[in-house]
């Protein structure tokens, strides 16, 4: 599924959150990990090339951590942009997934990394894992998570997320929880003195409620016959956006996992805006998964 995994970081604590995580990914998915470090073509670093020797002797006792768990580490250091090269390094490897935080220390010689990963994540093809460094901990050695979201508005672009939903649910025993928001209906009817909010308003969110319900129910079948062992399925009522964050916070050490772009129309997300407002607010990681380029399972 995933062979290689791309850690960017930038020798602040907050990129370095991403490590449990990732060692935990690496671990279970028997992937290969290379730990990455981009620094300014005009300078070497803080502390001239001391500190980039001190940078790269970080790198190589983060990678033996790695190495402890039987996962194969290695560590490299570009020179160039940080959001240009992290993609192009990715991009060069067919089946890597890169996972990074969306927050690091700005200053001199460190990235501010969360203009970095939102590069990242509007260009590269890759996967990317996206970790809210506020809301993570280094402490845990070894990161875990608890359900797999995937989050569908009925189009066969966000559906693309499944394969990769369904192989991490497998690989990692996650329930699979498939949700769909359904929008408020802002239905009006003419009136003799006006323009007023219709009566059947009900009658309309209950329908919008039903064809959720009977989409969800069919998907999950699907699931269940491809493998995946438990599915749940979630309805709500509201903005999508704010439903997919709300709703992963509500799961234990949910991961939520979404394609980049969808369908807009009657009852269909702008995908794209709702995957950028999703992996800008969630306190859970987001896996953001290229439509239109199937990753390899």
């Amino acid at each position: 599924m995933f062979n290689r995994i791309v850690v960017p970081l930038d020798g602040s604590d907050l990129s370095e959150r991403v490590l449990p995580l990732a060692r935990y990914l690496a671990k279970s998915l028997r992937s290969s990990v290379e730990l990455l470090t981009v620094v300014s073509e005009e300078s070497p670093g803080p502390g001239g090339a001391g500190g980039e020797q001190a940078l790269l002797s970080s790198l190589a006792l983060k990678a033996s951590a790695f190495e402890a768990l039987g996962v194969r580490a290695s560590t490299k250091t570009l020179k160039g942009d940080p959001a240009d090269r992290i993609i192009a390094e990715a991009d060069s490897v067919p089946g890597t997934l890169i996972v990074m935080c969306t927050h690091g220390r700005s200053g001199m010689q460190r990235w501010v990394l969360g203009s970095v990963a939102d590069r990242v994540a509007h260009y590269a093809a890759s996967p990317l894992l996206i970790v809210n460094s506020l809301a993570a901990t280094a402490t845990r050695p070894e990161e875990r998570l608890g359900a797999a979201l995937v989050p569908l508005d009925g189009s066969p672009l966000a559906e693309e997320a499944l394969p990769v939903a369904r192989q991490l649910a497998r690989t990692l025993s996650l329930p699979l929880v498939l949700l769909r928001s359904v929008p408020f209906p802002v239905i009006y009817a003419e009136m003799e003195d006006g323009i007023w909010p219709a009566d059947f308003y009900q009658d309309v969110l209950d329908a919008g409620r039903n064809e959720a319900l009977t989409y969800l129910s069919s998907v999950a079948t699907a699931q269940k016959q491809a493998g995946v062992e438990k599915v749940n399925t979630v309805v709500t009522v509201g903005n999508a956006a704010g439903v997919i964050v709300d709703t992963a916070k509500s799961l234990p050490d949910a991961i939520t996992i979404i394609t980049s772009h969808g369908r807009s129309g009657l009852g269909r997300w702008l995908l794209g805006s709702v995957a950028d407002h999703v992996i800008r607010t969630s306190v859970r990681p987001v896996l953001l998964l290229r439509a239109g380029r199937p990753t390899p399972i």
